[in-house]
């Protein structure tokens, strides 16, 4: 459940992690962003698909990755992207972030605090889980959300074919699309000033 096994075919329910890093980043890109930086934890596989869809959204829109705009972390820490969205920030780079997790984007905003930079009137927060201390950030979050309690029902409804079928089913792994959820987090870069 939530995660693909690579390489064995096994009954599931994921999310597709790769689509919410892309419509996430494609969102910011939207909104007149070019300089979207990235904060994940890459070695893990929610991540690295996150991530992925990242990278191909500033492809398909003509944008540039450069390594200065990726901070990859150990872990889906708050601590870890406070670290790396105050870096970014030292730096002057972004004008938007996509933070991989709803408890980096949390970071992210407490960065953002210290530095005195507004958000989304200096930088714009992009989030993903729809976590609901998402609505409790100031401003509230922007998220790429998908639904736990769906992913429990479709998980339990594919145990339940497994145990009632007779013979041994192809497995099938069913995806769940994760949705943009836009709130208080982002804006158009018009509106929006470079971080000084």
């Amino acid at each position: 459940m939530k995660r693909r096994i690579e390489d064995i075919s096994v009954n599931g329910v994921v999310v597709d992690e790769v689509q919410g890093g892309y419509q996430a980043t494609k969102y910011l890109a939207d909104l007149g962003h070019r300089a979207i930086a990235f904060i994940g934890p890459t070695s893990l596989s929610v991540a690295a698909q996150r991530y992925r869809g990242y990278l191909d959204a500033m492809k398909d829109g003509g944008l540039t990755v450069t390594p200065e705009l990726v901070r990859v972390i150990p872990a889906f820490r708050q601590r870890d992207a406070y670290d790396a969205a105050r870096d970014l920030l030292a730096h002057q780079l972004p004008t938007a972030i996509f933070a991989c997790g709803d408890v980096l984007a949390e970071g992210v905003y407490q960065a953002c605090s210290e530095a005195d930079c507004a958000i989304p009137g200096d930088i714009s927060v992009v989030g993903h889980d729809g976590y609901s201390a998402a609505t409790r950030l100031q401003p509230p979050l922007t998220t790429m959300h998908f639904s736990y309690y769906e992913l429990g029902v479709k998980s339990a409804e594919t145990l339940l074919d497994v145990m009632h079928s007779g013979d041994a089913p192809t497995p099938r792994c069913t995806v769940i699309t994760p949705t943009l959820v836009v709130r208080g987090s982002t804006a158009p870069l018009a509106q929006a000033a470079p971080v000084s």
